[in-house]
């Protein structure tokens, strides 16, 4: 993190009255402020985490992840035949919180700030889904996009989705 000595003293300031204004959290703030005014390059590389960026390629990704699965529990309660799908499984469960930690902060803030997608049940563990998930709907998304009508789907189509 490359910054002006008037952005550290800037942001040292920030933390001064963060640490003020959340007695309960004072030391963490006193940390970053002495990092930041002493610019200890490791520790700075650290507070990259805590700013954390997602590109907008991958903000769409996730935004498309969603709502492939509005496109699958809609079109589910539209079948008119019936089929063996197990409701549960459309549901959106998130991501990992250990390993996956930045998208899942992406889908708590397009459900809770932006109110998207608040049909989707974020459980007890808020979207929280305890096992990497990228990797499985990248694969689901790739089918999700053969499909010729992404929005009508039929319980052959939710399968192949599903099983992806």
């Amino acid at each position: 993190m490359e910054m002006t000595h008037a952005q550290r003293l800037i942001l040292s300031n920030q933390y001064q009255m963060m640490a003020m204004l959340e007695p309960d959290n004072a030391e963490r703030y006193r940390r970053y402020q002495t990092i930041i005014e002493r610019g200890y390059g490791l520790q700075l590389r650290e507070l990259d985490k805590e700013f954390g960026e997602l590109s907008e390629a991958t903000c769409r990704t996730l935004i498309d992840i969603m709502e492939m699965h509005h496109a699958m529990q809609v079109s589910f309660s539209n079948l008119k035949e019936a089929c063996n799908i197990e409701p549960r499984r459309l549901a959106f469960l998130g991501f990992d919180a250990a390993t996956e930690a930045r998208y899942l902060g992406y889908v708590r803030f397009m459900v809770s700030v932006e109110g998207r997608y608040t049909h989707f049940d974020s459980g007890t563990h808020g979207f929280n889904a305890q096992t990497p998930m990228w990797e499985k709907y990248q694969r689901m998304l790739a089918v999700w996009h053969t499909c010729p009508r992404q929005y009508h789907l039929s319980a052959n189509e939710i399968a192949q989705i599903l099983n992806a």
